[in-house]
């Protein structure tokens, strides 16, 4: 996980414990990633939606939907879908839950910065730092 990301690790306490995991999460449509992200403004857009949009590699931890400047590099197909769940007047935020449907490095931040509503607080992708929202 990146330093500003939360989340959940699984840890088997034996190797025949971990096989009989691995074997559950490889069935197909076992395990569906599920994320929220808070972010800057009030997203308008229809709930859901989807954004297909390549992510290319700007340097060794930056990625953006266009490439680096007189870069010949192709991106990496990528999508996310994104459902709005509420809009925070008091601190301009909106909440919503996001699915990759694709894995690229950071590509929900990507995208949700494509859109003009960076991650609050994730400095990297336009988000800024703020921590008092009220």
């Amino acid at each position: 996980l990146d330093r500003q990301t939360s989340g959940i690790l699984f840890l088997a306490k034996s190797t025949n414990a971990a096989t009989e995991f691995a074997t559950e999460l490889a069935k197909d449509g076992f395990i569906k990633k599920v994320y929220f992200a808070r972010v800057r403004g009030k997203v308008e857009k229809e709930s859901p939606f989807v954004v297909k949009q390549p992510i290319y590699c700007i340097s060794n931890s930056l990625y953006d939907v266009k490439p680096a400047e007189g870069s010949k590099a192709k991106g990496k197909e990528a999508e996310t879908k994104f459902k709005v769940l509420f809009y925070d007047e008091k601190s301009n935020t909106s909440v919503l839950k996001c699915y990759p449907l694709t894995g690229r490095t950071h590509q929900i931040r990507v995208h949700l910065k494509y859109i003009g509503h960076p991650i609050a607080n994730d400095d990297n992708y336009g988000g800024g730092f703020f921590y008092d929202f009220y």
